[in-house]
């Protein structure tokens, strides 16, 4: 389950409480990767969110304490600078959204972490 931060007055007030009334509606025997928002270019957004979204990383990390079955997946080393912020190269241009390549990066560790969960959400496990 990956959420962004589009709107970001609108939804991070509260954001805790939301994400987990979110990840209550998916029924319990089902899988769960609760991925960790992303970072942003905060020179490109025009705005730095950054404390908004490590509160947000965390709130979505303890909602996903509170299920069996329900792996937190931070938010990947790439695509992240080394100052920590959304790469110019990995987003569209307005320091959010992904580009292309963003996407790239972000998919190939979204897919190990779906072939780490689908071996240790099995029953039994």
């Amino acid at each position: 389950m990956a959420v962004g931060i589009n709107d970001r007055a609108a939804h991070f007030d509260g954001f805790g409480g939301k994400y987990l009334q979110a990840l209550r509606l998916i029924p319990k025997g089902v899988p769960v990767i609760a991925v960790g928002i992303l970072p942003v270019n905060a020179a490109q957004a025009g705005v730095d969110i950054t404390d908004d979204i490590a509160r947000a990383r965390r709130d979505i990390e303890a909602a996903c304490r509170t299920r069996p079955r329900c792996l937190y997946l931070p938010p990947p080393d790439a695509p992240v600078d080394k100052s920590g912020q959304l790469p110019e190269a990995a987003n569209i241009g307005d320091g959010v959204h992904l580009s292309t390549a963003g996407y790239r990066l972000w998919a190939a560790q979204l897919r190990e972490a779906i072939a780490r969960t689908e071996h240790s959400t099995r029953p039994g496990r």
